[in-house]
């Protein structure tokens, strides 16, 4: 009994505490809604980037259409930046007091780091997680997870066990 106890305290020792960054996270990751004419296109996720001025860091793929209108929690957005090749797009809409910046981290994680996909899956109406690790890095610090991506995460950020978008 003993020894179970040990090995479930040593397994438990390294892990993050993902409660207390997903609590942060949620003034952070936001929804998106795109929507082309009168046809509902669907629902990807993105970062708060910088709140005071509303950028929203998301997927280009989200975002980029013909005459796509695109909303944040229901508000107004325009496509500020978009670069198909990195499938990154910033977008700017109204800042709402409730908006908190996610934080960049300055360092690509190392292999097996525990990391957590966040955002709106299947157009939910709060934020979800979906958790892993990295499973391989590119010499170019391109990373692969073992974390499903679900429709609607798109988008959404990649955290660290800090909370931070690697």
């Amino acid at each position: 009994m003993v020894k179970i106890a040990l090995l479930l305290l040593l397994a438990s020792a390294g892990a993050a505490d993902w409660s207390v960054v997903l609590e942060k996270a949620e003034s952070s990751v936001v929804r998106l809604e795109m929507q082309e004419k009168d046809n509902y296109l669907g629902t990807c996720s993105g970062s708060v980037i910088n709140d005071e001025a509303g950028y929203v860091l998301t997927a280009a793929h989200c975002v980029e259409g013909h005459d796509l209108a695109v909303t944040v929690n229901g508000r107004h957005a325009v496509v500020a930046k978009a670069n198909r090749i990195l499938d990154l797009a910033v977008v700017r809409t109204t800042p709402h007091p409730s908006y908190r910046a996610l934080r960049v981290s300055t360092s690509v994680p190392k292999m097996g780091a525990e990391v957590a996909v966040v955002g709106f899956p299947f157009a939910a109406d709060k934020v979800h997680a979906q958790f892993g690790h990295v499973a391989r890095k590119s010499a170019e610090g391109e990373l692969a997870i073992n974390a499903d991506v679900i429709p609607g995460n798109s988008g959404g950020p990649l955290l660290n066990t800090a909370g931070e978008i690697v």
